[in-house]
């Protein structure tokens, strides 16, 4: 099933689709063409870069998460695909390091307080 819904969650298309149609094309069945569109908020499964390009070319903002193999091509036509999968490489990298170095913090504060206090520190 497809939906297609605005901000105040007024139903504009629904479309049942079956196994043999993928969610890129259920998208086509939903997306109105008698209202103006500002965004379009769905999952992972409706991205591709040709729609996101389209998207963005067309000046609908595309929130759509791209897969986590993407990678960065640097090509004209790729361009919206770039700036958000290079966006996301770099707070994945900021977040990686930063929870390293609260993991170390609290290593450390785990050894020094041994003595008096036991302290079990585990990563979320």
């Amino acid at each position: 099933m497809h939906l297609s819904i605005d901000a105040e969650m007024n139903v504009h298309a629904i479309a049942i689709t079956g196994t043999d149609v993928s969610d890129i094309e259920g998208m086509d069945r939903v997306l109105p063409d008698d209202i103006p569109i500002d965004r379009v908020t769905a999952d992972g499964a409706y991205y591709s870069i040709e729609r996101t390009e389209a998207l963005s070319r067309s000046g609908v903002l595309p929130v759509i998460s791209p897969p986590s193999h993407a990678v960065v091509h640097g090509e004209e036509q790729t361009q919206w695909h770039d700036k958000v999968v290079g966006y996301i490489k770099e707070k994945r990298a900021f977040m990686r390091s930063t929870r390293s170095m609260a993991m170390g913090n609290a290593r450390w504060s785990k050894r020094r307080s041994r003595g008096s206090n036991d302290v079990s520190v585990r990563p979320c």
